[in-house]
C-alpha cells in the first residue's frame, strides 16, 4: 500500500511541474525590439526617408515576431509572425529565406538571392532599442 501511495504521489508530481521550454541562445539574441535603420538594395530612397517607422519585436518564448510599419512595410506585413530558424537563416512563416547576424546592437537580414531573378538583392539593417 506504502509504495502504492508513492507511485501515485510521484505520477501526481511530475505531471504537475510545468516544462521549461529551452530557448536557443541565437533566439535569446534576438529577443527585443529592433527598429529598421538602414535598407541596402538595387532600389530608391530619398536622403531623408525615415526608415525608423519600421520596427520588429522577437519573442523567443512565444517564438513569434512582432513587425510594425506607420510608412512603407519592409520585410514583411505588418502583423504577427512564427518564425523558423536554420542555422544562420530565418523565415517569417513564407517561402522566403533571410541570412542574419547580430553584432553589438545591430541585426541584419539579408535576403536570400534568387539566382533566376535580376537585381532582388535586399538588405535590412535594425538597431535593438
Amino acid at each position: 500500500m506504502k509504495s502504492y501511495f508513492i507511485l501515485i504521489a510521484s505520477i501526481f508530481l511530475f505531471n504537475s511541474c510545468d516544462e521549461l521550454e529551452e530557448v536557443k541562445p541565437i533566439q535569446n539574441g534576438l529577443n527585443g525590439q529592433w527598429e529598421l535603420q538602414s535598407v541596402s538594395c538595387f532600389c530608391f530612397f530619398e536622403d531623408d526617408f525615415d526608415f525608423t517607422t519600421s520596427s520588429v519585436v522577437f519573442s523567443a518564448t512565444e517564438n513569434t515576431a512582432s513587425f510594425e510599419h506607420t510608412e512603407e512595410a519592409f520585410v514583411i506585413a505588418t502583423g504577427v509572425y512564427g518564425y523558423t530558424i536554420n542555422n544562420n537563416q530565418i523565415s517569417f512563416g513564407d517561402d522566403r529565406w533571410f541570412v542574419f547576424s547580430i553584432e553589438d546592437t545591430n541585426l541584419t537580414l539579408s535576403y536570400v538571392d534568387e539566382p533566376e531573378i535580376a537585381d532582388d538583392e535586399i538588405t535590412y539593417v535594425f538597431k535593438k532599442i
